[in-house]
């Protein structure tokens, strides 16, 4: 597109398996991806460290969102079921 430059603010090497689905949270700090193997990682941007590993049916993730105000996670699943995941912080 003319007059708007694209260019990677990061690079995070996704673990294990292949990305299938991403999401970024609202507030650019949480960034969840899903695989082909039914597993969803949840990760910090600004470091990559892996804050979690949530696991559904063994199928694909197909699509990933963040609640507006990121205290849910949706993820649809090939299997055609949707799970939302409470996202709390732990103390």
């Amino acid at each position: 597109m003319a007059g708007i430059r694209w260019y990677p603010l990061k690079a995070l090497r996704v673990q294990g398996e292949q990305c299938r689905s991403v999401a970024l949270s609202l507030d650019g700090t949480l960034l969840a991806y899903g695989s082909d193997h039914g597993i969803i990682h949840v990760c910090q941007v600004a470091d990559g460290t892996l804050l979690n590993v949530l696991t559904g049916p063994r199928t694909e993730v197909m699509s990933l969102a963040f609640s507006k105000d990121g205290t849910k996670l949706v993820s649809g699943w090939w299997d055609r079921t949707v799970r939302i995941w409470a996202v709390e912080p732990v103390q």
